[in-house]
């Protein structure tokens, strides 16, 4: 039903979409005079990475679908299908990512241009799904790895964690944020009975448990938390990065786990 390029497109484009709302946001509050001169270190990495991981992601799902007939049929219909509407989603999030991040390298000061095509940027970063608590995790995790891929290119560029004390306290939120949306979603589908039942069972103790509890949970959440626990006491910069790309696999995983437990069962965790 799913192949590893569809998770991967799910995986990169929420990172991107999550990068690049999380980098408007920083750039909102550090730079109110709109001054494309003065965007922080932390909102140029969300943008110009938002911008390199929507490509990787247009290039799985052109993988994905392998016919380049069947690319131009599917942006023939925009809203035919939920990957026609992602694919268009990807297109315009490209667009308006390659307009930002070349003001910002080009120094092009048109300042409401500049936070017209950033607002713009930040409300195309939403992905859907046929149930509203599936659509919270995945906006929920999204937005937590592009705090984590802002984080970990901050840090690649500056040498130094110290600098960016707010992306901690926002990784934490949307840490305790993600786990309880994530309880929330597999308790309904457990109680949903029937064969979102069944793919929870596959997540728990069947064919997918070993990502679901090695990946999703342990590198999502509890080496994360540990990592900043420990940190506390000694604060190693090693200790963030380690909790930073803990996040982006457990993000990865989560896609994983949604994706083939919705294969292995025809109706799965999807809400009719």
């Amino acid at each position: 039903m799913f192949s590893d390029f569809a998770i991967w497109y799910l995986f990169l484009a929420g990172t991107a979409g999550g990068a690049f709302l999380c980098a408007t946001v920083m750039d909102v509050r550090a730079n109110p005079g709109w001054d494309v001169r003065r965007v922080p270190l932390c909102a140029r990495c969300g943008m110009f990475g938002a911008f390199g991981l929507l490509a990787l992601a247009a290039l799985m799902l052109f993988c994905d679908l392998g016919n380049p007939f069947d690319i131009w049929y599917l942006f023939e219909s925009p809203l035919r299908s939920i990957v026609s509407m992602g694919a268009w989603l990807i297109m315009l999030g490209l667009a308006l990512s390659l307009a930002v991040s070349a003001m910002i390298a080009a120094k092009v000061d048109v300042p409401y241009l500049f936070r017209f095509l950033e607002i713009a940027g930040a409300v195309a970063a939403v992905e859907f799904w046929n149930t509203w608590l599936l659509v919270a995790l995945f906006v929920v995790s999204a937005v937590s790895c592009g705090c984590a891929f802002i984080s970990l290119s901050a840090f690649i560029l500056s040498g130094s964690a110290q600098r960016f004390p707010a992306l901690k306290g926002a990784a934490r939120l949307l840490r305790a944020a993600e786990l309880v949306v994530l309880v929330a979603f597999l308790a309904s589908r457990w109680l949903a009975g029937g064969a979102a039942q069944r793919s929870c069972e596959l997540l728990f103790s069947g064919q997918l448990a070993g990502i679901f509890w090695g990946g999703l949970v342990l590198c999502g959440f509890v080496i994360p938390v540990f990592a900043d626990l420990i940190a506390r006491v000694a604060p190693v910069p090693v200790l963030r990065q380690i909790s930073v790309a803990s996040t982006l696999t457990g993000g990865l995983c989560l896609r994983y786990c949604v994706v083939l437990a919705a294969s292995h069962t025809p109706v799965s965790l999807i809400v009719t």
